[in-house]
């Protein structure tokens, strides 16, 4: 019969699984004694076991316009026997289902553009409930979400990019800080917490192929604003522990089987190491070059220089409660100075 003219829509698609882990660890702690090992002074057997079924259906229900809907359910188990002690053994079980809806358009055949609102459901894990001097595990419940996400992804002529923005109202949220700097972060469930962003990326063929050549402008960028939502004691603080930027650039020259690659890295805007807000990391922009050359199929020589103005930088630290009560600030790690690596990188497949 005569052609409609009319794109025909996908078929629907079903996806099913499951799957199951299991972790069994025979934990036992002994005193230290000038590094020598002293008597036992914990013995434990921990079992965790974790069961996962989930299921989507995606069907086109217009014309370039996709529906998808699914459901993951978890229950997870831990169960921890005290060999010592009889009375610290514990179990506990956590179940939820957790919904998911999204919309997936296709405007063109190079762009589409995406909404997602879903639920998530995270239990503890062992060391978060074993916390040091609690017998048996510590009142920890499970933190759940609701996300919410816009975004587009694809290529308009020569320039390729993803975006997205996300905002997740959470319940129960892990929050952990360093009572003292020699003892394991213990862990809590925060009341409402709210971590909204922003995700970018982008790549530009600036130059493709003119006589050999290639050079690609990219950068790779991410905001950050994570809250406590009228928290009793924090308020509408930031979290601790992130920055509000986070974000990569860089401009690959390509020459038939040589790359080279100058780079910026960078973190700045409020970066807080407590929770009452009082003080803040300091950012950073850490400048680097890399290089590659192939020099057969699959095998490559390559070097990488980081932070080529030596430059002094915090790369991590631990979280506290509030700077102001702190005994002491031994809480930063100080990152890596100039350095190069250089070497050999074979793959499989035809590329290294």
């Amino acid at each position: 019969r005569p052609h409609s003219g009319r794109t025909p829509y996908n078929p629907p698609k079903w996806t099913l699984g499951m799957r199951y882990r299991r972790t069994d660890l025979d934990g036992r702690v002994f005193l230290n004694f000038a590094g020598a090992q002293g008597p036992l002074i914990g013995s434990s057997a921990q079992l965790s076991a974790a069961i996962e079924g989930y299921g989507e259906f995606r069907a086109e229900f217009m014309p370039r316009v996709e529906a998808v809907i699914g459901l993951t359910y978890v229950r997870t188990t831990r169960d921890y026997d005290d060999n010592l002690n009889d009375a610290e053994d514990a179990r506990i079980v956590f179940r939820q289902a957790s919904p998911h809806l999204g919309f997936l358009w296709r405007p063109t055949e190079t762009v589409s553009l995406f909404a997602n609102l879903a639920a998530s459901y995270e239990p503890p894990t062992f060391l978060d409930l074993t916390q040091a001097g609690v017998a048996g595990f510590v009142p920890l419940e499970a933190q759940d979400a609701t996300t919410y996400e816009i975004g587009a992804r694809g290529a308009l002529g020569r320039f390729a990019f993803e975006a997205a923005y996300y905002n997740a109202s959470i319940e129960g949220e892990f929050v952990s800080f360093a009572a003292d700097p020699l003892i394991p972060a213990p862990v809590f469930n925060a009341g409402d917490t709210v971590h909204r962003g922003v995700e970018l990326y982008g790549r530009l063929a600036l130059i493709e192929n003119w006589n050999g050549v290639s050079i690609s402008p990219r950068i790779a960028y991410s905001w950050n604003d994570f809250q406590f939502d009228d928290d009793p004691a924090y308020g509408g603080n930031r979290l601790a522990g992130l920055p509000t930027n986070i974000g990569r650039a860089e401009v690959e020259f390509a020459y038939r089987g040589f790359r080279f690659a100058p780079n910026v890295y960078f973190q700045t805007g409020e970066s807080f190491v407590d929770y009452a807000n009082t003080l803040e990391a300091p950012g950073y922009l850490l400048a680097g070059v890399e290089a590659f050359y192939e020099i057969a199929p699959g095998a490559a020589l390559f070097l990488e220089a980081r932070n080529l103005g030596d430059r002094g930088y915090v790369l991590n630290y631990s979280t506290i409660a509030d700077a102001r009560l702190a005994a002491n600030l031994n809480l930063f790690t100080p990152g890596e100075g100039r350095a190069v690596f250089a070497g050999l990188r074979v793959g499989f497949g035809g590329k290294p």
